[in-house]
């Protein structure tokens, strides 16, 4: 039987989906404090080179754009083909107690002997593509959720915000950032002043911070990141995938 969702067990399976588990973005586990994407650095190469194992199933249906993602059930693999842009989403049924690096083998292996039996039957690859397209299930998503979009954040080292306790958000929300860094140096430098209890090398930390954060605001910097909301990204051309958003 197969483990691939039908249209008949589209409604449940939509359900399931919005109840993708929350911690590791690679097993779903539960994070330990300190950690912000994954449990361990194993989890992550181990899912990673799975997820390579799509690549050349993508590459055969001329793919533009794939995103895969997981939930408790199942596995989610989103397609967009260079000549569509519709949505094609395939679902397969997770294993109980499996993770989703160990589930995956079966969602390849599966659309692969999809792909190949209809190769063998048609002695055509562009006849065996466009099947397994057809396995696939529409409308599901739209492709606005599939296109990966570009991220940029403010390239501001945490120390400095840590040592003159000032929150990231906050400062880069104030009308007037450069009172705000002022007023906080001035309560971090009495704090740590040695006529006041501290010590030279944690004031002089404080100053250092102060510097380099009135610096930042005349000299901005941002680092620019691609990828889906919560979802694995896949681009044609690249064989690596594209982290979560």
């Amino acid at each position: 039987m197969s483990c691939f969702a039908d249209t008949h067990q589209e409604d449940s399976v939509l359900k399931d989906r919005t109840d993708a588990p929350g911690g590791c973005q690679t097993c779903g586990l539960p994070l330990e404090k300190g950690r912000r994407r994954y449990c361990s650095d194993r989890c992550k190469e181990e899912f990673v080179f799975k997820l390579r194992w799509f690549n050349n199933l993508l590459r055969v249906l001329n793919t533009r754009f794939a995103t895969f993602t997981f939930t408790e059930s199942f596995l989610i693999l989103n397609v967009i083909t260079t000549d569509s842009a519709e949505v094609m989403t395939y679902f397969y049924r997770r294993l109980p107690g499996k993770k989703p690096s160990q589930d995956i083998d079966g969602m390849v292996f599966g659309l692969g002997e999809i792909w190949w039996g209809q190769k063998n039957r048609t002695k055509s690859e562009r006849f065996a593509s466009k099947h397994v397209l057809k396995q696939g299930l529409k409308q599901v998503f739209s492709a606005g959720m599939i296109k990966p979009v570009e991220f940029r954040s403010a390239s501001l080292p945490s120390r400095n915000l840590t040592c003159l306790q000032l929150k990231k958000d906050d400062l880069l929300q104030a009308s007037e950032p450069e009172r705000l860094i002022k007023s906080a140096y001035r309560k971090a430098a009495i704090k740590n002043h040695p006529d006041h209890g501290g010590d030279s090398e944690s004031f002089r930390s404080v100053h250092r911070a102060y510097q380099d954060l009135l610096l930042w605001l005349k000299r901005p910097t941002y680092q620019t990141r691609k990828g889906v909301p919560g979802q694995w990204s896949y681009l044609a051309g690249r064989s690596n995938w594209l982290t979560p958003l």
